[in-house]
């Protein structure tokens, strides 16, 4: 027993060889690693992003089968987004406790409790606790230890076992397609890994991180930019092989399992790498769910429209020592209802164009949760940039728009109050979908290579665009696109004299004038111009 203690790794074989189907991979020895530096401390948390059917689900189980035995962590939490995984987990956490003859021959009858008639034929347990320690007499010693399974749909108040809090939570299965595609779904998991990080007991706190790479922009994601920063993650990346779709794909990461080809399967009697793709293609979308799920590549680069290949880079220096001409378009939230946005703000997608004399262009876009007085605010900051950039905006495209209409009157006031006058124009879609203005306006700019994105400045752009059309977000995509309408070559139209701060001769000095008919405009400063 002191050996299977020492190593997780023996633990698994001895006690759970069923689960062990083939020879381990280089990689999982580094998971029982992972483990060992968990349960010590040296980390607080672990992220198991693999491949499907690389075992991991697996090793979390036995992992907390591994801390029942040697009586390690009192109280555990299973949590996914969708409960009845994590009861499954559970369940087969018990049927081990209860029925595999070597474990319970060296620990005893951890949990003898009967399962319910539901339980054994839905095979899904919601909580359970060990037997406790007694002495002789029958007197309880030591309180048993308490596993529960959670949705990450429910909150982590309320959870305690005694006086204790949860130490250990494995998340698995937080992330998925239809997590993904709801803005509100992602929201809640991201504050729900929030809450329960606050909820675990400081000295014990331990988490695990199971899922596969679905998006560069989910949870999955932003667990993995933040061990980036934060020592005590640590993130484990594992496709099914090396190589990408475009480039080849070659060396399965489990080789005593995996091999490429199915010529070669049938030689070795191993799996088909090639014969796994093939079962997950769909006319649909191709090879995207094999290249998210057993690459850990989420964007199928196949059938991707836009290309990152495609995306070329400048640095700001390089780019100030041409002569441009600045366009700025901004694509405003659309809503049916009264052309309203929520009280914290909608995404507003933002497009800086600067063009050369070639016509080509040189973008900084992203998008922003902005609310009608950020919008605002955001237009004269970028205006200020541009006039410290030494280039002023030609034109500024605002999206026109029930909501932009009911804007106008206060963009109208701050512009007065201010002084200062934005070169604005309305942009129409004309009928258009955004669908088609983002082909229209920017495919062959791009197949062209005509367009080059500022270094660092075009990430939100460049995440639609490789997922066009099936982006969840397209606010930066449209915004880009409607320069199509306004932008031309440098030289070819001139930026509007900038309007300098008009002061008054008084007896006192030069001063600002306090109300705006203390001096004369001299012609129309917010033009309209349709197009």
């Amino acid at each position: 027993m002191k050996s299977t203690r020492d190593h997780f790794g023996y633990f698994i074989a001895y006690y759970l060889s069923h689960y062990v189907r083939s020879e381990f991979a280089p990689f999982h020895y580094e998971m029982m690693a992972d483990v060992h530096d968990l349960l010590d401390l040296k980390i607080r948390e672990v992220a198991w992003f693999m491949f499907g059917e690389s075992a991991k689900t697996s090793f979390a189980k036995a992992l907390i089968l591994y801390m029942i035995a040697y009586d390690i962590e009192p109280y555990i939490n299973a949590d996914a987004f969708d409960s009845t995984n994590s009861e499954r987990a559970l369940f087969d956490v018990v049927w081990e406790l209860q029925t595999n003859r070597r474990f319970i021959a060296d620990f005893g009858e951890k949990y003898n409790t009967k399962r319910s008639k539901d339980e054994a034929t839905q095979k899904r347990i919601k909580d359970f606790i060990t037997n406790p320690d007694k002495d002789e007499a029958g007197n309880i010693l030591k309180e048993g230890i308490r596993v529960e399974a959670h949705s990450t749909q429910e909150s982590i108040r309320g959870r305690v076992h005694g006086a204790m809090r949860p130490g250990f939570v494995l998340l698995d299965d937080f992330e998925t397609k239809k997590t993904l595609k709801s803005e509100v779904a992602t929201n809640q998991i991201r504050s729900h890994i929030q809450e329960f990080k606050r909820g675990l007991d400081s000295s014990r706190r331990r988490v695990i991180y199971l899922g596969n790479i679905l998006s560069e922009f989910g949870n999955v994601q932003s667990v993995i930019e933040r061990a980036k920063q934060d020592p005590e993650l640590r993130v484990r990346i594992v496709p099914i092989c090396q190589g990408t779709l475009m480039t080849g794909l070659h060396t399965p990461t489990w080789p005593e399992r995996w091999v490429m080809t199915d010529e070669e399967a049938k030689e070795t009697g191993k799996v088909s790498i090639e014969g796994k793709r093939r079962s997950m293609w769909t006319p649909e979308e191709g090879d995207m769910d094999f290249q998210a799920e057993m690459l850990c590549q989420p964007i199928d680069e196949s059938k991707a429209i836009f290309k990152r290949d495609w995306f070329l880079l400048i640095e700001w220096e390089a780019l100030m020592q041409k002569k441009l001409a600045a366009y700025v378009t901004i694509d405003t939230p659309s809503r049916k209802e009264d052309g309203e946005i929520s009280k914290d703000g909608d995404y507003v997608g933002i497009c800086i164009n600067w063009i050369d004399r070639e016509g080509k262009w040189h973008l900084k876009a992203w998008r922003e949760k902005l609310g009608p007085t950020g919008i605002i605010e955001k237009m004269f900051g970028i205006y200020t940039f541009l006039i410290q950039a030494g280039t002023p905006p030609v034109k500024f495209g605002w999206e026109d728009t029930a909501f932009t209409r009911g804007l106008e009157p206060m963009l109208r006031h701050e512009q007065r109050m201010r002084q200062t006058f934005l070169p604005l124009i309305w942009l129409k879609h004309q009928g258009r979908s955004k669908e088609d203005r983002i082909r229209t306006g920017l495919l062959y700019r791009y197949e062209t290579r005509s367009i080059y994105h500022l270094k660092n400045e075009c990430k939100d752009l460049e995440n639609e665009l490789v997922r066009f059309p099936d982006s969840p977000n397209d606010d930066t995509s449209d915004a880009t696109a409607y320069q199509s309408d306004i932008a031309r070559p440098a030289g070819t139209e001139r930026p509007r004299d900038i309007r300098l701060e008009p002061v008054i001769n008084t007896a006192y000095g030069k001063v600002k004038p306090a109300y705006e008919e203390e001096f004369v405009e001299e012609g129309p400063q917010y033009p309209y111009i349709g197009i």
